[in-house]
């Protein structure tokens, strides 16, 4: 290779390789969780105020449209742009909120009874194994904190 070719790094065996060095450092805590969040929303608060918001986006197009004068009605059609804009991306995301709410919720007593069936077949978890693991992990989890602090 010419000096302007040669490359910026080189290569350097080893010679002797005894694979995967290991060395016991401490302890090994769990460093994450996962948590779900549960909120309760008032579907019928949000859109009997949705509805108002529609009535006064009503009325101030209604407004807009009887102001005369050529600079105030061009900055009123921009604030009607806008709020346009922002009402659609407002009415995607209460459908969103509407079908989440009004999703059916089934009883899981059927589930959970194949899972007792299935546990005692076949040896597979249930319901009450997924519940008493949580709480081991849970035992596991709160000992950590109090070793920590």
């Amino acid at each position: 290779m010419s000096p302007a070719h040669t490359p910026t790094y080189r290569w350097e065996t080893f010679r002797h390789t005894p694979g995967i060095y290991f060395e016991e450092i401490g302890l090994l805590n769990q460093v994450e969780t996962e948590r779900k969040l549960v909120i309760q929303l008032d579907i019928t608060a949000l859109n009997a105020r949705f509805e108002k918001l529609q009535e006064y986006l009503k009325n101030t197009e209604k407004r807009c449209g009887q102001v005369i004068a050529g600079n105030s009605q061009e900055t009123c059609a921009n604030m009607i742009q806008i709020l346009d804009k922002k009402n659609i991306q407002l009415t995607v995301s209460l459908a969103q909120l509407r079908t989440l709410y009004n999703a059916n919720t089934n009883k899981r007593g059927l589930i959970n009874a194949i899972g007792t069936i299935s546990k005692t077949l076949f040896g597979t978890m249930d319901a009450e194994d997924a519940q008493r693991i949580n709480e081991q992990l849970q035992i596991l989890q709160d000992n950590q904190q109090v070793l920590q602090h």
